[in-house]
């Protein structure tokens, strides 16, 4: 299942990136990412750890502030995500189910 905001800041990368005249394989360099990793990004279907933003927006001089504006993050695709996540038959802390001794 895909994020719309996830996609949305994979595409934002990419233009970024190409405006800078950067190929998928210099900025993962410079950035000490997997090539195959920066395009599953910037796809949107890998979901990149905030590290792994921050290092793109150095790279890339894009604040992160204009990385992120205007996106809005939507509860119904996380929960979904969430719920996806956890497999059949997995219970989380945020079920209300803690495991004794919390």
């Amino acid at each position: 299942m895909q994020i719309e905001v996830i996609r949305e800041v994979g595409e934002r990368i990419r233009k970024r990136r190409m405006a800078a005249g950067l190929s998928q394989a210099e900025l993962a360099a410079r950035s000490d990412l997997d090539r195959l990793y920066l395009g599953r990004l910037e796809r949107g279907s890998q979901n990149p750890t905030l590290l792994v933003i921050a290092r793109l927006s150095v790279e890339l001089e894009y604040p992160l502030g204009e990385l992120f504006a205007g996106l809005a993050v939507s509860a119904k695709e996380v929960r979904a995500v969430r719920r996806l996540s956890r497999g059949p038959g997995r219970r989380g802390a945020d079920d209300g189910e803690g495991s004794e001794g919390d």
